[in-house]
Formats: structure tokens, C-alpha cells, sequence
């Protein structure tokens, strides 16, 4: 079994409006919507709608393995939360890959845990490179502050590490213009680790 967790705070607005962009992205992400795309205008675009992680299976991508599993969705509200819960199941090997996010009716951000299990008696294929937090987001020419964190359980210390990371705007060489910036890879690089 395999449990890894992530946290996305919105882009930057009242904490109103906030909210409810973290709301609407993560209701789109569990209803499996890909309209509008990533890089739309206005805030919709600023998110990809599709699933914000990744790993390798049997040596294929997780793209390959999502697109033929039978999807299911879950939702449940109650005390200023809601649990937005996605099961995608493996009709080939069986694998169950859960997403479960949870949205505050009063925070501007989503934490999700991904859970990937073979409920069968046969052995599954090689689970490898798991990330918990792979997402793709579109700005504007403003920078982009990411927050994470490592350790916890993960650690050997059992200490959480609480980290900042500013992605820069890029120029063009000839300043007439901005280009996108390079990707950005915010994870551990060896061993167990929380996004």
C-alpha cells in the first residue's frame, strides 16, 4: 500500500474568492472535467483539471494505466469540509488507485492523499516513481511561491521541514517578451516522502 500527501493553496485574490477556486478545481478534478484547459483565461486555466499525481506501472506511465480503469466517484460533507474521493480500478491487473482531497469551507487550499493497493491474490506489476504532487499550472507573468514540506513519519527525526520556493518570471533574452519558466520538481530524491 502506498499513501502519499499534498497540499495546493490557491492563486492569489480575496480569501472568497480563494476558496472557491480551490473548490471548483478540485470539483473538476473529481469529475473528471478537461474543460476549460490549462493556460484558459481567467483562474479556471491557471490549474490543470487532471489528476495531480503520477507514477509508473509495470513500466508504463500512470496516463496509460487512468485512461482504462473503471472510475467511481465518492463525495462526503460535513464539519466545514468536504472529501472529494476518486477509485479508479485496473480492469487488466486489479490495481486500486484512490485520490482522496479535502477542501475547508473556510481555507483557501486542498490537501489530497493518493492510495494505491492490489485488493487480488496475484502479484502486481512494479509500482515505481510514485508523486504525489505532479501538476501542471499555467500563471500569469508574476512569480509563483510554492510551499511544501518533508518529514514527518518520513523523516528519521520524525521533524517536519516546512520549505519556501519562489519561481521566478522569466524574461526573454531580448526583454521584449516572457517566456514560461523551466518545470519545477519540489520532492525528496531518495527514499519515503510527503510533496
Amino acid at each position: 500500500m502506498t499513501g502519499l500527501e499534498a497540499v495546493a493553496t490557491a492563486p492569489p485574490g480575496t480569501c472568497e474568492e480563494a476558496v472557491a477556486a480551490v473548490r471548483q478545481w478540485t470539483r473538476r478534478v473529481w469529475a473528471g472535467e478537461a474543460a476549460p484547459a490549462v493556460g484558459a483565461p481567467g483562474r479556471e486555466g491557471w490549474w490543470a483539471p487532471d489528476l495531480p499525481f503520477s507514477f509508473v506501472y509495470g513500466g508504463a506511465p500512470s496516463a496509460e494505466l487512468l485512461s482504462r480503469c473503471v472510475r467511481r466517484r465518492e463525495i462526503e460533507e460535513g464539519e466545514g469540509r468536504t472529501v472529494w474521493r476518486v477509485v479508479l480500478t485496473d480492469p487488466l491487473t486489479g490495481l486500486e488507485v484512490v485520490w482522496e482531497a479535502t477542501t475547508y469551507g473556510d481555507l483557501p487550499a486542498v490537501e489530497w492523499l493518493v492510495h494505491c493497493h492490489n485488493p487480488g491474490a496475484a502479484p502486481s506489476p512494479i509500482l515505481e516513481r510514485v508523486r504525489a504532487l505532479d501538476l501542471v499550472l499555467a500563471t500569469d507573468p508574476r512569480e509563483l511561491v510554492v510551499y511544501h514540506a518533508t518529514g514527518g513519519i518520513a523523516h528519521r527525526s520524525g521533524q517536519v521541514f516546512c520549505s519556501t520556493r519562489v519561481l521566478h518570471k522569466y524574461g526573454s533574452k531580448d526583454g521584449s517578451g516572457i517566456r514560461p519558466p523551466p518545470s519545477a520538481r519540489v520532492a525528496r530524491r531518495y527514499g519515503r516522502g510527503a510533496a
